[in-house]
C-alpha cells in the first residue's frame, strides 16, 4: 500500500547560507531558547542535504563538510547550554557558530540541494532536549570515558550532535559520524567507505551511541547500524541505542529489529524532560475524543502514533488547547497559515507559539455528523475550500502521475474491483487540465468541523496535512472536494450542491471533470491508510476495528468509481 509522501524540497545553498548567517549575527546577547532551536533545525536540514549530495552511494567522512558539522555542533552546544540555563556557555557556542558558519559560506557548495523534511521536528513532537536529557542519564549511569555518536540520517544527525554536546557538558569527549541506511525499508543496510570503517574501528571511545528518531515499524535503521558496528568487531555491550520512544521489542515487525532491541541498552527520555506537563491534560493519541464525543461508541477512528501532541490547560474558568505545530520554521509556517485562515473566519485564532506548541482557546462545540449534512454546512465547506485555493497556491502545477501509481497499487493490494482501463480513463480526464497546485487542507473529516454555540462552523486540524509525511501533499483542490463527498457520505443532490457552490466561489470551471479521478484517488489512499492502521493496531483494539470497518466502506465506494464503458463507435 502507498500512503506515505515523505516530502522534500530544493534548497538554494548560497541564499540559505546568507540568511542563516544574517539570523545568527542578529541574535541578541541573550537569545531565546526557541531562537536557538530555530537555527538548529534549519541548519541541520541543510547539512544533511549536503552530506547526501556528497555521499550518494556510500557513507564517508568528507573533509569539505567538516565546517558544516562544526557549525551544527556549535548550535547543539548552544541548545544544550540553553536547556541548562548556562548563559555564558550559550554565548560562547554562538560565537563559535558564527566562525564556522562563515567558513561554510566561503567554502560552500554551489547550486541547490535536495533537502528532506526533518519529520520528527516538523510533525512528531520530537524535541532535541529529550536526547540531551537521555545523554545526561547515560553518562551518569554508564560512566563512559568517550563516546562515538552515530547519527542516522535525516533527524538522527542533529540529535547525535545533541547527545555528543550533552556528553561534553558532563566532561565526556564525544565525536559524531553520520550514516544513511539503504535498501528496503524493512531490511536496511549500511554502505560504509573503507576510510569510515577504519575510523570507527580505531576509535578510542568506550561506547557507541546510535541515535535516531525511530523506531518505525521494523527498527531496521537501528538494526542496520548495530549490525555494521558488530561486523567491525565492536562488542554489543559497547553499543547504546538512543530512540525517540520506549518501544517494546514486540512492537517491531522485524525479527532483526527485535534482536537489536533486545541486545542493546536503550536510553530514552520523555517529553517532561523538556517542559513541565503537570496541571495540563494530555489529549494526545485520541484522548480528545472523550472531551468532544463523550460515549466511545461515537468515537472516530484514530491511529495514536500519528496524532499530534495536544495539551488542555484551564485557568480561572478559561481553557486553552496547545497542539504541536513543529519546531523552528515549521511552527512559524503553521502559525502563519492559522492566522490567515482565522482572518478569513474559518478557523479559531492562534494565540501563542512557544516550544513548538501552537495555543488557541478551547472551543466548546459540537462536531458535524458524517450523515445528513445540512445545505448550510455544505455551503460553508465549499467556501472554505475556495478560500484555501485562493490563499495557498504554491506556484506550481498540480501533479497527477504519482496519484495514478498510488491508485493502481492500492487497488491491486486491497483486492478492490476496479479495472485498469477504468483507472486509465479517470486519469486521462484529470490530465486534460493544468490546475494550480495548492497547499490543500488534506483532511476533510466531519469531526474536524465544529458547530459553536453561536451556530458558526469552524474548521480545526487545518494546518499541516498538506505538509506531513503522508499523501496527498500539495494538490489540486479537487482532492478536498472529493474528500468531503466521501467522508460526509454525500448523496448526489448534495454533491451537486457542493460542486456548484465551490465552482461559483472559486471560478474553477472544470471541477466536475476532474472530480471522478480525485474521488477514486482519495478512496484508494484512505483504503491504504485504514488498512495499515488496522494491521498495526490489531483486531483486539477498538480503533483497529474502526479502521477495519472504514477499509470495507472505502473499498465498496471505490468499486463504484468506474466510469461507464465507452461504446465502440463501430457498433
Amino acid at each position: 500500500m502507498i500512503v506515505y509522501g515523505h516530502h522534500g524540497y530544493q534548497l538554494e545553498i548560497a541564499s540559505f547560507l546568507r540568511g542563516f548567517l544574517r539570523n545568527v549575527n542578529e541574535l541578541p546577547a541573550a537569545p531565546s531558547h526557541d531562537a536557538i532551536v530555530d537555527l538548529f533545525v534549519s541548519f541541520s536540514e541543510a547539512y544533511v542535504a549536503a552530506i547526501d549530495a556528497r555521499c550518494p552511494d556510500r557513507d564517508d567522512d568528507v573533509d569539505l563538510l567538516r565546517p558544516w558539522g562544526r557549525t551544527l555542533h556549535a548550535l547543539a552546544r548552544a541548545l544544550t547550554a540553553s536547556a541548562d540555563g548556562d548563559a555564558p556557555a550559550v554565548r560562547q557556542a554562538i560565537a563559535s557558530c558564527r566562525v564556522h558558519a562563515a567558513r561554510v559560506q566561503s567554502a560552500g557548495l554551489p547550486g541547490s540541494l535536495a533537502a528532506r523534511t526533518a519529520e520528527g521536528f516538523a510533525h512528531y513532537s520530537l524535541y532535541p532536549e529529550q536526547y540531551g536529557a537521555a545523554a545526561t542519564r547515560f553518562v551518569e549511569t554508564m560512566r563512559p570515558r568517550g563516546v562515538t555518536c552515530i547519527g542516522v540520517r535525516t533527524v538522527g544527525v542533529p540529535l547525535a550532535h545533541v547527545v555528543a554536546a550533552a556528553c561534553e557538558r558532563r566532561g565526556v569527549p564525544a565525536t559524531v559520524h553520520t550514516v544513511r541506511p539503504r535498501g528496503h525499508p524493512f531490511d536496511r543496510r549500511l554502505m560504509l567507505s573503507e576510510r569510515l570503517r577504519q575510523r570507527l574501528r580505531r576509535t578510542r571511545a568506550t561506547h557507541f551511541a546510535i541515535v535516531d528518531e525511530g523506531p518505525g515499524l521494523s527498527g531496521s535503521s537501528f538494526a542496520a547500524t548495530s549490525d555494521a558496528l558488530l561486523e567491525l568487531g565492536i562488542s554489543s555491550s559497547r553499543i547504546v541505542l538512543f530512540p525517540s520512544w520506549p518501544a517494546p521489542a514486540s512492537a517491531l515487525n522485524s525479527t532483526r529489529g527485535q534482536r537489536t532491541w533486545e541486545r542493546h541498552v536503550r536510553c530514552v527520555s520523555a517529553i517532561d524532560a523538556v517542559f513541565a506537563t503537570d496541571g495540563h491534560e494530555n489529549l494526545s493519541g485520541g484522548a480528545w475524543r472523550g472531551r468532544v464525543f463523550g460515549s466511545a461508541r461515537r468515537w472516530p477512528a484514530v491511529q495514536p502514533q500519528h496524532e499530534r501532541l495536544k495539551y488542555l490547560s484551564e485557568v480561572a474558568g478559561h481553557a486553552w488547547i496547545s497542539r504541536f505545530a513543529g519546531l523552528g520554521p515549521y511552527g512559524r509556517a503553521k502559525r502563519e497559515r492559522a492566522e490567515r485562515l482565522a482572518a478569513a473566519g474559518f478557523t479559531p485564532a492562534p494565540l501563542l507559539l512557544s516550544r513548538g506548541l501552537l495555543t488557541r482557546s478551547w472551543i466548546e462545540a459540537v462536531p458535524l455528523s458524517p450523515r445528513g449534512t445540512s445545505l448550510r454546512a455544505i455551503d460553508r465547506i465549499a467556501a472554505y475550500v475556495a478560500c484555501v485555493r485562493r490563499t495557498f497556491p504554491t506556484g506550481r502545477a498540480a501533479q497527477v502521475d504519482d496519484l495514478v501509481e498510488m491508485l493502481r497499487t492500492n487497488v491491486r493490494e486491497s483486492g478492490a474491483s476496479l479495472r485498469a482501463d477504468a483507472i486509465d480513463a479517470l486519469a486521462a480526464d484529470a490530465r486534460q487540465f493544468a490546475e494550480p497546485e495548492i497547499a490543500v487542507d488534506g483532511r476533510m473529516l466531519p469531526h474536524d468541523w465544529l458547530r459553536t454555540s453561536g451556530n458558526v462552523l469552524l474548521k480545526v486540524d487545518a494546518l499541516d496535512h498538506h505538509a506531513d509525511d503522508f499523501l496527498p501533499g500539495c494538490r489540486d483542490c479537487a482532492w478536498d472536494i472529493a474528500g468531503t463527498t466521501v467522508e460526509f457520505d454525500l448523496d448526489a443532490p448534495r454533491v451537486a450542491r457542493l460542486v456548484d457552490r465551490y465552482r461559483w466561489l472559486s471560478s474553477d470551471t472544470t471541477i466536475e471533470r476532474r472530480l471522478p479521478f480525485y474521488r477514486a484517488a482519495y478512496l484508494a489512499y484512505r483504503i491504504g491508510y485504514a488498512t495499515l492502521a488496522a494491521q498495526t493496531l490489531g483486531p483486539a483494539s477498538a480503533d483497529g476495528q474502526r479502521f477495519a470497518s472504514l477499509t470495507a466502506r472505502y473499498r465498496r465506494s471505490l468499486e463504484g468509481c468506474a466510469p461507464p464503458r465507452r461504446r465502440d463507435r463501430r457498433s
